[in-house]
């Protein structure tokens, strides 16, 4: 009895070359584990409150699509006479479009350029402890990355409005789903 392949005769031999021609290798595949592109953009607004750092944001970024990053408890110091500013300890929810969170720690300095207008740089660091797709194992790399931004100050009300953009690495998303290490 004759069987016939459901490729046909030669088609692995047309996937591999089609994967050579792409460009695509077995070392291409990303596995459980890996740190993945993370990238996106943060648009929003935070208050300063005594000190203490409060607000919500817009974000968009890969693996996470549209959703909100919110933030609490970070602090913000003004290093006279220069107007340099420091925030330290800061922390983000990033919710995704599904509801899944993600943690992460930030750490950012700038500087006016203006009365009202500050721009900044810093880092950041996922976290453990989030939910869906973000719950990640402890005690592993889960991700850094670099953020540039700018804002203006209302002197007002004190409402800081800000946007950066972000970029580096993730673990992999779906990794840590039901694994607690």
């Amino acid at each position: 009895m004759k069987t016939n392949s459901v490729l046909g005769k030669g088609s692995l031999f047309r996937v591999l070359a089609l994967a050579a021609t792409l460009g695509i290798t077995l070392s291409d595949v990303v596995s459980a584990g890996d740190l993945v592109p993370y990238q996106g953009v943060v648009e929003g607004q935070i208050v300063n409150s005594e000190g203490t750092v409060t607000g919500e944001a817009i974000q968009v970024a890969s693996h996470l699509g549209k959703g909100v990053q919110q933030y609490d408890g970070g602090e913000i110091s003004f290093d006279d006479p220069s107007f340099d500013i420091t925030l330290t300890k800061g922390a983000a929810l990033s919710v995704a479009a599904n509801g899944d969170v993600l943690l992460l720690e930030y750490s950012l300095y700038g500087y006016f350029v203006s009365l009202t207008e500050i721009v900044y740089e810093g880092t950041y660091t996922i976290q453990p402890g989030g939910t869906g797709r973000f719950d990640f194992p402890s005690g592993v790399d889960l991700g850094t990355g670099e953020i540039v931004g700018r804002a203006t100050v209302d002197g007002d009300t004190g409402v800081l409005s800000f946007e950066h953009t972000f970029e580096g690495t993730l673990y992999s998303v779906g990794a840590g789903r039901g694994s607690k290490k």
